[in-house]
C-alpha cells in the first residue's frame, strides 16, 4: 500500500501500489493529485508494529476521516488515468471534429440537447418564462461546464475522444470546478459585451476589447483548469506561457476563433435566435442549434487540452 497526503488540505490517503503515478481527486477537498511512486516519509510509522491498522469495512465503505491521525483508504476504482499515446489515426483537421463521438460524449450530447430543446420549446410555445425555464438551462450549463473541464484535463493527457466521465457529486462540488470558467469569461469576454450593450457602438474600443479578450481567453482558461485555482489568472504566468509557445498559441487562437465564427455565421443564417413562435421547423432548427453548440464546445475543450499535451515541456507548469 502507498500512503501519502494531499498537498492542499493534508488529508491522509492510502491506495494500492499498482496505482502509483496515476491521477485522482482528493475525497476531502477535490484537489487533483498524483499518486506518488512510494509512500511519504511521514507515513513510515504505519509500517511499524503498533502502527495504524486499516479496518476491513473501511474498504467497502470508505469515508474521509477528520482525525489527522487516521487515513482514508482510497478506492482504486476512483482513480481514472487512461493510458494514451496521443496519436491521431486520422488527419488532425478531421479528427478534432470527431472528439465528442465516444460513447460518453454522445450520451452527454443527447442529454444536453434534449433538455435544452424541450426547455426552449416550452418557453416559446407555452410562454413559460422566468425561473421555471431558466433553472433547467442553468443546471445544464453547470454540468456542461464541469464536463468541459474534464475534457480539457483528459485531452491534456493525450485523449483524442471525450472521456468516460459522469458527475457523481453535488451542485456545490460541480460549481467549484466551473467557477474558474465563469471568472475567466467575466474578465476577458464580458467587458466587450457590456461595452457594446451600453454604447451600442462598434468602434476602436470595441475591437481592442474583443481582440484582447479573444487572444488571452484560451490560455487563461487552460491555466485555471489545469491549476484548478485562480492562480491561473496570474498575468506573469499567462504572459510567460504565451511567449514560450507564441507560434503554437496563435495557431490555437485562430483555430478556436474560426470554429466559433463559423458556428455564429450558421446561426445567423438560420434565424433561430429571433424565433418567437413555435413550429416544427423551429423545433428542428433549435435542436440542431443546441446540438452544434454543445458539440463545438467539446471540440474546443479538446483543442485547448491538446495544446497543453503538445507543449507541456515549453509551458513547464507544476500543476
Amino acid at each position: 500500500m502507498i500512503q501519502f497526503s494531499c498537498e492542499q488540505c493534508g488529508c491522509k490517503l492510502s491506495i494500492q501500489d499498482a496505482n502509483a503515478g496515476k491521477r485522482g481527486k482528493c475525497p476531502k477537498c477535490k484537489n487533483v493529485l498524483v499518486v506518488p511512486e512510494k509512500a511519504d516519509e511521514d507515513f513510515a510509522f504505519m509500517e511499524k508494529p503498533g502502527g495504524l491498522k486499516l479496518h476491513e469495512n473501511q474498504a467497502n465503505h470508505p469515508k474521509p476521516l477528520g482525525d489527522t491521525n487516521e487515513y482514508y483508504n482510497y478506492p482504486s476504482e476512483h482513480i481514472s488515468t487512461p493510458e494514451y499515446d496521443g496519436i491521431r489515426k486520422l488527419p488532425w483537421f478531421i479528427d478534432i471534429f470527431l472528439y465528442p463521438t465516444s460513447k460518453s460524449g454522445l450520451i452527454h450530447l443527447a442529454i444536453f440537447t434534449i433538455i435544452a430543446s424541450v426547455t426552449y420549446t416550452l418557453r416559446i410555445n407555452l410562454n413559460i418564462i422566468g425561473r421555471i425555464s431558466s433553472m433547467p438551462l442553468a443546471l445544464i450549463g453547470l454540468y456542461l461546464g464541469w464536463y468541459f473541464t474534464e475534457c480539457v484535463r483528459d485531452s491534456a493527457k493525450g485523449g483524442i475522444r471525450s472521456p468516460e466521465a459522469f458527475a457523481y457529486m453535488g451542485l456545490g462540488e460541480m460549481w467549484d470546478q466551473v467557477q474558474h470558467i465563469v471568472g475567466v469569461y467575466l474578465i476577458y469576454l464580458a467587458p466587450v459585451l457590456l461595452y457594446q450593450s451600453f454604447t451600442q457602438r462598434i468602434d476602436g474600443v470595441f475591437w481592442i476589447l474583443l481582440i484582447t479578450g479573444t487572444f488571452f481567453f484560451p490560455m487563461a482558461l487552460l491555466t485555471c483548469i489545469m491549476f484548478d485555482s485562480v492562480r491561473g489568472l496570474n498575468p506573469f504566468l499567462l504572459l510567460g506561457s504565451i511567449f514560450s509557445t507564441i507560434l503554437q498559441y496563435i495557431g490555437l487562437v485562430l483555430l478556436v476563433t474560426g470554429i466559433v465564427l463559423s458556428f455564429v455565421f450558421m446561426i445567423k443564417l438560420s434565424g433561430v435566435e429571433n424565433s418567437q413562435k413555435f413550429s416544427v421547423g423551429i423545433l428542428v432548427f433549435s435542436t440542431l442549434f443546441f446540438f452544434l453548440q454543445i458539440y463545438i464546445t467539446l471540440v474546443i475543450a479538446n483543442l485547448i487540452g491538446r495544446f497543453y499535451w503538445r507543449n507541456e515541456e515549453k509551458l513547464n507548469w507544476e500543476c
